[in-house]
């Protein structure tokens, strides 16, 4: 259910952007100082303590696209690292289009149909080397070509010098240059020389709230393959236009074209998030349609001006929300972020702190939509998969998921020198009670923070409830050596000391814990305990008092 909180913050969001404002594509390059901003308000907002800024890896330019070319048999076959050649169309691994079944004859002609108008294009630069690669659709007679626009400005907006691309039935091509470039949806139309193409129709328009329709996919284990998805309008505060597209079978690739049960394109992947249950965004086509377009001048990539209007960082409005939202003024930070939505679209740094600003607002739902759009166009840096963790264990509530639990995962293989993600691994494994991994990635974050106290304290619960107490101790003896006022150190070495019968050590350890977290209700109920067991009845009675008042106080500021 929608909180009042998401409600109103909708509510700005259909406001603020009632007036039509266009939206444009912002400038690609990597900023990383406004990565670092968004992990210092992360900690603002979110509440985490010890987050470290970190500087964001250049993302990978390429996507594994299978090489194809005519088998013995005439058909379409991939070619392996070997040189193998497998079967890049197998029919029983086509799901709901009844290859082999004469009943299923029209489905099978719109898949190979389908399939023979579905391109991969590669960019290159002056130096032979690959820096962009995406998935594309032939959508006219005259060598059209309807793509996603970052094929062109993919790492820190430089132009490639040249596009390549395989058809379906495996023969190369070269791009001639630019037709028609959509600033607002990603929309990017190439020409190029292409022997007798098979062109699919495009079918701009609305779709309904559900549609069954097809994604050409790439995949590594079975080449190309038409998927059965679903898609259905973004109505998250996210969305901005963009439709949802998800399925079980395949992921999409970005360029990737979606198809209507006849065939007909009716969207093109731009962004996806990169997880297990697999999830793409795609824009509506918008395109002028085929025959208008092939009129058009074809201008050359050596002179065509990338579109982006700028970088969001140097944008004195993206200063004053960022300003609001360190000042606590979480609302109108969030109604400013909302704004440059629409001038950023394809900004990460917008997206995550809009769904920062969401979270402490209270719109988990929309928080989460706004983190994976963040993730989907910036992968390469961790703080975004971090962001993205933590806003899906706040929807799928405690112990969390395995989309919080992979999305930390991720933060850490995006930047393996980034400490806090591997505290978010570790606190991942803990919710999922894999002791093991817990402190395995506890011990890297130590090892990259040595002064992290937290680390140390989630290294030390790993190993105790792992069964290896020795070294628990230790861990939380360094943890307690680098912040004394950690409560939960103390109480969970207490707890080791309790065991070895060294109950006047634990005794004045938690008596000092009260003193420095007077207000952690977990020091004043163990150190009751405790004191009970040590046959202390009245302090024990003093101790379960300030325990019923710390908690009272908490239950009062619930309601």
């Amino acid at each position: 259910m929608e909180t009042k909180s998401s409600q109103a913050l909708r509510a700005v969001f259909v406001a603020e952007t009632a007036g039509g404002t266009s939206r444009v594509i912002v400038k690609a390059r990597k900023q990383a100082w406004i990565a670092a901003m968004t992990a210092v308000m992360s900690g603002i907002v979110l509440g985490l303590r010890g987050e470290e800024a970190v500087e964001p890896l250049l993302p990978s330019m390429s996507e594994d696209v299978p090489q194809v070319e005519e088998g013995p048999d005439g058909g379409l076959m991939e070619v392996g690292p070997d040189g193998t050649l497998w079967d890049l169309l197998p029919e029983d691994e086509l799901p709901g289009f009844g290859f082999g079944d004469e009943k299923d004859s029209d489905l099978t002609k719109l898949a190979l149909t389908v399939a023979a108008s579905v391109v991969s294009l590669r960019a290159w630069d002056g130096t032979g080397r690959e820096v962009a690669s995406r998935c594309g659709v032939v959508i006219g007679e005259g060598g059209l070509i309807l793509t996603e626009i970052t094929l062109l400005q993919a790492g820190g907006g430089a132009m490639p010098d040249y596009v390549s691309g395989v058809t379906g039935d495996g023969k190369a091509f070269r791009v001639a240059g630019v037709v028609h470039a959509d600033a607002d949806s990603g929309m990017l139309v190439l020409r190029a020389s292409l022997a007798a193409p098979v062109a699919g129709m495009l079918k701009p328009g609305a779709l309904p709230a559900r549609a069954a329709v097809r994604v050409m996919a790439l995949s590594p284990a079975k080449g190309l393959v038409l998927a059965d998805a679903v898609a259905r309008p973004d109505s998250s505060l996210a969305g901005a236009g963009t439709l949802e597209i998800t399925g079980t079978d395949s992921a999409a690739a970005i360029g990737s074209p979606v198809f209507d049960g006849s065939g007909r394109v009716v969207a093109v992947v731009t962004h996806r998030v990169s997880l297990s249950r697999w999830m793409a965004y795609a824009q509506p086509v918008t395109a002028p349609d085929a025959a208008s377009l092939a009129g058009r001048k074809t201008v050359p990539l050596a002179k065509w001006k990338p579109v982006y209007p700028g970088d969001p960082g140097k944008d004195p409005r993206f200063l004053e929300a960022f300003r609001l939202l360190g000042e606590r003024k979480t609302a109108a930070g969030a109604r400013a972020l909302l704004k440059l939505t629409t001038r950023y679209p394809r900004s990460a740094a917008v997206w995550s702190l809009l769904g920062a600003a969401a979270t402490a607002l209270g719109a988990r739902e929309d928080a989460l939509a706004c983190q994976r759009r963040a993730v989907s166009l910036d992968p390469a840096v961790s703080v975004y998969w971090r962001q993205l963790a933590e806003a899906a264990r706040r929807v799928e509530g405690k112990p969390g998921g395995a989309d919080s639990m992979e999305a930390n995962a991720q933060a850490a293989a995006e930047q393996p020198r980034d400490a806090a993600a591997w505290i978010g691994v570790a606190e991942g494994a803990i919710r999922g009670g894999d002791w093991a991994r817990g402190a395995e990635a506890a011990q890297r974050a130590v090892q990259l923070a040595p002064a992290y106290a937290r680390g140390f304290r989630l290294l030390g619960y790993c190993l105790q409830r792992g069964g290896r107490v020795k070294e628990a101790e230790v861990a939380l003896r360094e943890g307690l050596r680098l912040d004394g006022a950690d409560g939960q150190s103390a109480v969970l070495l207490a707890g080791i000391l309790e065991a070895k019968q060294s109950t006047e050590e634990a005794l004045v350890l938690l008596r000092r814990a009260t003193q420095r977290d007077s207000g952690n209700a977990a020091v004043w109920l163990k150190y009751a305990r405790l004191l009970k067991r040590a046959g202390r009845g009245g302090e024990a009675d003093t101790a379960f008092q300030r325990y019923r008042a710390i908690e009272g106080e908490r239950a009062g500021a619930v309601k």
